[in-house]
């Protein structure tokens, strides 16, 4: 069953609608000066949710200040997990012991990051969060992680084809359930996630 993750998510209500749809993560933006950046003041409030409903939260970073050591990686970035999608190198992993996506741009930046140390592999377009695929075709030569993330412009209409495809541990959508820039639209979560249980069971 290829897994879910709901990224961007903004308030407690974005958690609960991927919950209840059946998301497998969510994802709360911690890099500054983007769309979906979350406040500090805000992010217990999700936290909160996502810990009420038991659906794993995934700290997404960029180019963020790096803490000292794991109890203060928590403090500053609350969250299960942790994705990387700027230029942190390999000390992070040892700083921030919490399970962990390196996103990068494509079959390119898989190739580049392949020995970084992580759990996950997450294949997003080179501009994260515009909304834009990249190449799918680009994947064929390369060898796969096991259990990756594949991102980048997935919407209910294009999902299937991905899936089936691709074969990817993992979906991760943003702008792809969104009413407008950063306002998640809880039919769109729901319309996607039955999309990627159609492409795992076809007719």
């Amino acid at each position: 069953m290829t897994k879910v993750k709901i990224c961007g998510c903004r308030t407690p209500e974005d958690i609960k609608h991927a919950a209840e749809a059946g998301a497998d993560f969510v994802g709360m933006v911690l890099a500054p000066n983007t769309t979906r950046f979350v406040p500090v003041g805000d992010r217990p409030a999700l936290v909160e949710a996502a810990q009420h409903l038991g659906i794993p939260l995934v700290c997404v970073l960029r180019d963020n200040p790096m803490p000292e050591g794991p109890d203060e990686a928590k403090d500053w970035y609350p969250g299960d997990w942790v994705q990387w999608h700027g230029q942190e190198g390999s000390e992070w992993s040892v700083v921030d012991r919490r399970p962990a996506i390196r996103a990068v741009a494509g079959a390119t930046g898989l190739r580049e990051h392949a020995q970084f140390p992580c759990q996950h592999f997450l294949l997003d377009h080179d501009q994260p969060g515009s909304g834009k695929p990249f190449d799918w075709s680009s994947l064929q030569n390369v060898q796969l992680p096991q259990k990756w993330f594949l991102a980048g412009g997935l919407t209910a209409d294009n999902v299937v084809r991905a899936v089936r495809t691709l074969r990817p541990w993992a979906v991760d959508v943003s702008s792809g359930v969104e009413s407008s820039p950063g306002v998640k639209c809880k039919k769109k979560i729901q319309d996607f996630i039955s999309a990627v249980q159609r492409a795992d069971h076809p007719a």
